[in-house]
């Protein structure tokens, strides 16, 4: 190279490429390779990661792992990718018919089998006087789905043993038959399993348990199904009104009931200077669904003894009482409670607490509801960005902040070589979502011929270590504005204004002289 007067054309140019190998992948199915299968990539390059294989999954196998070389080397015999694949595994169920019926007890299930294995036998279970009438599904290739892994097995019954008999089924009502309800079933098999029975259930009962014997014999009596019938377990609830209000503090609850039981009574629960009115429901026939099974009891105060009182409503905002917002409800019941307070949420602040007498008195002043809310806590996000890029080394979280805070200052962090550009956000009130309570601060190269800016950016105060906040104030405690600077500067600009008048005048008299 002659080098050249322009430094910036004396450049050498050196070029290197990456040294080239191939990988080979092997498909092994149950461990045993199908070569047929196996490929090689060429043209990669050394050192490189490959792992870009054809997945080869063959019928009634699945994935099962792979090994793959970290990085490939030049000796392409070491660049080999091996690819698993086994059989899934399943099962085989044999179902056995006897005169078309299946027997559930006889099913035999075939398991340690796999996708694709066929089965070509199944265990011989003929009874005594039947005969083999059929297979189905034989030979079965297994498929990977057991529902669909089933072979059926036919046997019939010998004509020459063929014999008949009868079953009768009983019903029985929390332990007690009802003879009306039983009936028989004649021209069933002997050795055969009867199950068919029909559902007797009385209302308010529910089934318990069902007898069924497991083979029917010559001897009819002693065929005998037993159905047995419970009433369903419920409960009554009894509440109790007041003037028409509720009290679910004597809300009674009566257990150990059953549908269809009578409720006649109620235990008492007057107040002194009430008496009874009325109830609703009784005689109360129980259901068995428990959320019908309600008496009502009413009472009333007695008309000499009834008195009223009011209540108060007081809201505070961190701590601090907001008179503006209080409230008063009179007419309410002595003895009674109040809690139909309403919600007076102000913006960024939530519910955190109400406290609520637990009976009202006569005296008015002691019948106090206090609600208090609290503003959300949050924090502020500031970004620096340098030459339009954000630098998220740079980010600053500030915390122990709330919602409403107005933020106005933040962390000084320019790079040697830089100049403040401009800051976006500031001053920044906070929301209560703090992904929105975001402050941008922009900083640019500086050029070779601009003068060297001062350290701390020409909009802020200088050095700030924290930032400022400034909390919103109660309503009944924002202060006016001092007008005494305002009015001096008017007196200033119409003394002003006087003089250059003055002027005017003074010099158009002398130019008509």
């Amino acid at each position: 190279l002659t080098l050249k007067e322009n430094a910036e054309e004396n450049v050498i140019k050196v070029y290197y490429v990456h040294k080239k190998t191939s990988v080979t992948v092997k498909y092994f199915y149950d461990d045993v390779e199908d070569e047929s299968l196996r490929e090689r990539i060429d043209d990669l390059e050394v050192g490189s990661y490959f792992g870009g294989y054809k997945d080869k999954k063959k019928e009634h196998y699945s994935f099962a792992a792979v090994q793959i070389p970290e990085k490939l080397v030049e000796d392409e015999k070491a660049n080999v990718i091996h690819v698993y694949y086994t059989r899934t595994k399943t099962i085989a169920k044999v179902q056995y018919f006897y005169d078309g019926k299946l027997d559930d007890s006889k099913t035999e299930i075939i398991a340690d089998l796999k996708a694709g294995d066929v089965v070509e036998t199944y265990p011989e279970k003929n009874k005594e006087g039947y005969h083999f009438v059929k297979s189905e599904h034989l030979p079965l290739t297994l498929s990977a789905i057991a529902a669909e892994n089933v072979i059926n097995i036919y046997y019939a019954k010998d004509e020459e043993d063929s014999k008949t008999t009868s079953v009768t089924v009983k019903y029985y009502y929390d332990g007690v038959e009802d003879k009306k309800a039983s009936y028989r079933v004649d021209e069933l098999e002997v050795g055969s399993q009867y199950k068919n029975y029909v559902d007797k259930k009385k209302e308010h009962y529910s089934l318990a348990e069902v007898k069924i014997p497991e083979k029917l014999v010559e001897d009819a009596s002693q065929n005998v199904i037993e159905v047995y019938y419970t009433r369903t377990k419920t409960i009554a609830k009894i509440q109790y009104y007041y003037d028409g209000k509720l009290d679910e503090s004597k809300t009674e609850i009566i257990a150990d009931l059953k549908a269809g039981d009578v409720v006649e009574t109620y235990p008492e629960k007057n107040k002194e200077g009430y008496h009874f009115v009325k109830s609703e429901h009784l005689p109360l026939t129980l259901s068995a669904i428990a959320a019908e099974n309600v008496i009502n009891i009413y009472y009333a105060k007695d008309e000499e003894d009834s008195k009223t009182t009011s209540v108060t409503v007081k809201y505070y905002y961190d701590g601090v009482e907001d008179k503006k917002v209080s409230y008063r409800v009179d007419e309410l019941e002595v003895g009674s409670q109040y809690k139909n307070y309403e919600d007076k949420k102000k913006e960024h602040y939530s519910l955190a607490e109400v406290k609520i007498p637990e009976k009202l008195v006569e005296d008015a002043s002691q019948n106090v509801i206090e609600v208090y809310y609290t503003r959300t806590k949050t924090i502020a996000k500031v970004q620096y960005f340098y030459d339009g890029k954000l630098d998220e080394s740079k980010t600053e979280n500030i915390a122990d902040l709330k919602a409403g805070d107005i933020v106005e200052t933040y962390p000084e962090k320019n790079k040697e070589g830089y100049i403040f550009e401009k800051v976006e956000n500031i001053p920044l009130t906070l929301g209560e979502d703090a992904s929105k309570n975001i402050i941008k601060v922009y900083y640019v190269k500086k050029k070779d011929t601009e003068p060297t800016p001062p350290k701390e950016d020409p909009q802020k105060p200088a050095t700030p270590s924290k930032p400022t906040t400034e909390k919103p104030k109660p309503e009944d405690e924002v202060q006016t504005s001092d007008t005494s600077q305002r009015t001096l500067w008017i007196i200033m600009v119409l003394l002003s204004g006087g003089a250059v008048l003055a002027y005017g005048l003074k010099r158009r008299r002398k130019e008509h002289s």
